[in-house]
């Protein structure tokens, strides 16, 4: 069960949490703390990048992109999973789905969005659920969206991790209507796109419900 620790904690928020750009922090009965923080130093990009397998592009991330990272705190520290998502863009509409907008998002300024493009949550002995950890994740890149004027976001999930989200209560829904993937076929990542779908949030509504979703999850 997802036992809290007091909480959780949120950057900005009078905590010792605030130096280490930590997002989220809970305990897990048996298995120790586990945190979400933000990648904001070379070392956490170049650990972001590894657990990716793609190569260090450049010191430090651009002013578009997110990335975070989970790691267990009680095991050092160690690294557990990441997210990389970028900030007031729309490339998923624009370069690789043909889709109807979302009637909830329309009014929603390109300066206001966030698309999420990758969680990398590898198998390793003694981590936590790997669906608890990519809600950890998703909550983490909702509360840092909050902060930053983000109201929505869209992502590109395998059809059976958007089923996962959608049944313990995490409102991700997929766009209406179908879509057709645009997607040039010799591009490298044109096989992952080809079996993923688009599915769309609105962030205060990812986080009126996230703590039961993780309390589903947990338990």
């Amino acid at each position: 069960m997802v036992v809290p620790s007091p909480g959780i904690t949120l950057a900005g928020s009078p905590s010792r949490d605030d130096a280490s750009g930590c997002l989220v922090r809970y305990n897990i009965a048996g298995q120790g703390t586990i945190s979400v923080t933000l990648a904001s130093t070379a070392d956490d990009h170049a650990t972001v990048m590894q657990l990716l397998g793609g190569q260090l592009a450049a010191d430090r991330p651009s002013s578009r992109m997110l990335y975070l990272l989970a790691r267990h705190e009680s095991q050092g520290g160690k690294p557990i999973g990441c997210l990389m998502a970028t900030l007031a863009t729309q490339m998923i509409s624009s370069c690789i789905y043909d889709y109807e907008e979302p009637s909830e998002v329309r009014l929603i300024d390109i300066q206001e969005r966030t698309e999420l493009w990758g969680l990398q949550i590898p198998t390793l002995e003694g981590a936590p659920d790997r669906l608890l950890l990519s809600l950890s994740l998703l909550y983490a890149h909702c509360l840092y969206s909050k902060q930053n004027g983000i109201r929505c976001g869209f992502c590109v999930p395998r059809p059976q991790l958007l089923e996962k989200w959608r049944g313990v209560g995490v409102p991700v829904r997929p766009v209406p209507g179908g879509m057709a993937l645009i997607y040039p076929q010799y591009a490298h990542d044109y096989e992952y796109y080809r079996t993923s779908t688009v599915a769309f949030f609105l962030v205060d509504e990812m986080l009126e419900v996230m703590a039961d979703a993780f309390r589903s999850c947990g338990s």
